[in-house]
């Protein structure tokens, strides 16, 4: 009996927070209060700051009215709401100072989700808190701007050189570099878009020519446009299998917008993503009531395979379900050409991660035997635990 109210009480508090998400991207408040009755509100605020909902969620709370929360709950969101805001506040002034610096540097960047993505899909730097900033380089400036970030102040956060971030980072087409003092989010320098074993990654320098500039304490910050920004949000959540709320609200943000839904689709075809878009944008719509443009419902219709992820994937929000799928599964049901799957498999195989690192730690001129390592505890553990990074 125990175990039942449980589930349903976790099943309510979903219930409120999805109402909550559809209310901030469609601006209909109506079914908020009605949602909230009756709900366990510390397990809705609980659940909020799993999804990173609390910023986004307080917005379209205060619209409703205090009234719709206890005032001992409402006092205790306004407090998580403080403590967000100012976490991603903090975030918000070391993109610019990254930024101030790459500019200096002469370095080519581009800002993708993070502070600037919450400027751009609400209006507010404080409703994204995030764990790290993601800036996306060309492969060319890599290095130079890997020089700018140890120039001021920055680390590889792993304490790797050069060459060791060239071996362990390749398969995630990132590296990771932090400063000293406490409570700032590290940062993640990306050459791509994507993990190199997915080809779901359009050229960096593309995405910098066609983007926006949004000021950020002081400094320009180049963001993605906004169909690049929600065919890399569709992208990133749907290999992700939507396991941040907040994700899809951001999404639908932006397919709430005037778009053209058709050279979004050309441009995700182009690098065989046109599955994962369509599963993206079909989950936004089935969660949050967005509609669709006629491109994406038109090929999402076509596909049997986006229905059948989507209905996997937002269960937890449309059912009692808890689960959603292992990541790893998603990517390959998602690889749309043969010579994806051979890359995704090739890379799942040959490319070291942090884990590898994590057992050993080798010198630079050590640094290929990492390949031996990853094949020999890939043979150790089995293909059926194939999860990482």
């Amino acid at each position: 009996m125990a175990s039942a109210s449980a589930s349903g009480a976790a099943a309510g508090a979903r219930g409120a927070l999805r109402e909550i998400a559809r209310a901030m991207v469609t601006g209909d408040d109506t079914g908020v209060a009605r949602a909230c009755e009756g709900v366990d509100h510390a397990l809705l605020l609980a659940l909020a700051a799993e999804h990173r909902m609390v910023g986004v969620a307080g917005v379209v709370l205060d619209r409703v009215g205090a009234g719709v929360l206890p005032a001992t709950s409402w006092a205790q969101w306004q407090a998580a709401r403080r403590d967000a805001a100012a976490s991603a506040l903090v975030a918000a002034g070391e993109l610019s100072q990254l930024f101030a610096m790459f500019a200096a540097a002469g370095v080519p960047a581009i800002a993708y989700k993070g502070p600037a993505l919450a400027l751009e899909a609400y209006g507010d730097l404080g409703l994204r808190p995030c764990v790290d900033l993601d800036v996306v380089v060309a492969p060319s400036h890599f290095t130079l701007a890997r020089a700018a970030l140890l120039s001021g102040g920055y680390a590889s956060r792993l304490g790797m050189g050069l060459v060791q971030e060239a071996v362990v980072f390749a398969g995630q087409g990132h590296a990771e570099y932090a400063l000293p003092s406490a409570g700032l989010p590290f940062v993640e320098l990306h050459w791509r878009f994507a993990a190199q074993r997915l080809p779901w990654s359009p050229k960096v320098e593309d995405v910098i020519a066609r983007a926006r500039r949004v000021g950020i304490a002081g400094h320009d910050v180049p963001i993605p446009c906004d169909e690049d920004q929600l065919l890399l949000l569709a992208w990133h959540g749907t290999r992700h299998a939507w396991a941040q709320l907040e994700w899809l609200v951001a999404l639908g943000v932006f397919l709430a917008r005037p778009i053209d839904a058709a050279a979004v689709l050309r441009r995700a075809e182009r690098h065989g993503g046109a599955r994962a878009l369509l599963v993206g944008v079909s989950a936004a719509a089935a969660v949050l009531r967005v509609a669709l443009p006629d491109a994406f419902a038109v090929a999402a219709a076509r596909d049997a395979r986006v229905a059948q992820a989507v209905r996997a994937m937002v269960a937890p929000w449309l059912a009692s379900a808890d689960a959603t799928p292992r990541a790893s599964v998603v990517e390959r049901q998602l690889l749309e050409r043969r010579r994806d799957v051979l890359r995704y498999h090739a890379a799942r195989l040959l490319l070291p991660t942090k884990r590898e690192w994590s057992l050993v730690r080798l010198p630079a001129v050590l640094t290929p035997c990492y390949v031996p390592i990853r094949l020999a505890r890939l043979a150790l553990r089995g293909p059926a635990r194939e999860d990482d990074e």
